[in-house]
């Protein structure tokens, strides 16, 4: 097909424009598109139009427990001379990354871009969250537990539940596990990020350095 399809973001957090760009470019070339992204959408034959509504975002981090409507997201696909145009629309960022996750499964599903699509929809629940015992000592048995296992290879598959989870609609996750028995997440995340624990000496934390040398 060898179609551009351009891709606009207005008020989206910097890290979800990021992770929404991800999906689409994988998706589309799965099809042949070549995805463009910036201000203009000049010359493009598809235009996907991403908008997040002003200070929405600001006001859902004040929330101890989320706002279902405020993840609510819609999509309108309609026909143009040139090829189509797309709006994903969300009160939050986080609805607008469940937008393009369900764009992205209808376009895998159509095999092409869809030519008309109109979607309006919002979570029943506030929290939605994916727990998994990928950390814990007894994890996939007989095979080895985390404990036994390569840091990279722990890391790489929180890293695919965390790619993940937003084609569920999940808001929260749990990843359980103790040292000596499993791994604790926060042996994922690196000192540099966070000074003062780098700084507390616990025999947790010693164990954890000890086994890192």
């Amino acid at each position: 097909m060898n179609a551009t399809v351009a891709a606009v973001f207005e008020g989206v957090d910097p890290a979800v424009r990021r992770t929404a760009i991800g999906y689409l470019r994988e998706c589309l070339r799965e099809i042949g598109c070549r995805l463009r992204t910036g201000s203009s959408a000049a010359g493009a034959q598809t235009v996907i139009h991403c908008r997040v509504s002003a200070g929405g975002d600001g006001e859902e981090r004040r929330r101890l427990v989320p706002d279902p409507a405020r993840e609510a997201y819609e999509i309108a696909v309609s026909s143009t001379e040139a090829g189509s145009a797309v709006t994903i629309s969300s009160p939050t960022s986080r609805g607008l990354l469940y937008g393009v996750c369900r764009l992205v499964e209808e376009i895998r599903r159509r095999g092409a871009l869809p030519d008309l699509l109109r979607v309006r929809t919002a979570p029943e629940l506030a929290i939605r969250e994916w727990s998994t015992l990928m950390l814990q000592g007894g994890f996939n048995l007989p095979a080895g537990g985390a404990f036994d296992r390569p840091l990279a290879e722990l890391e790489a598959a929180v890293n695919r539940v965390i790619d993940r989870a937003p084609f569920y609609g999940i808001n929260r996750l749990q990843l359980p596990g103790r040292p000596g028995e499993g791994m604790d997440i926060d042996w994922l995340i690196p000192y540099r990020f966070l000074p003062r624990l780098g700084r507390t000496d616990t025999p947790a934390l010693r164990e954890r350095r000890d086994m890192l040398r």
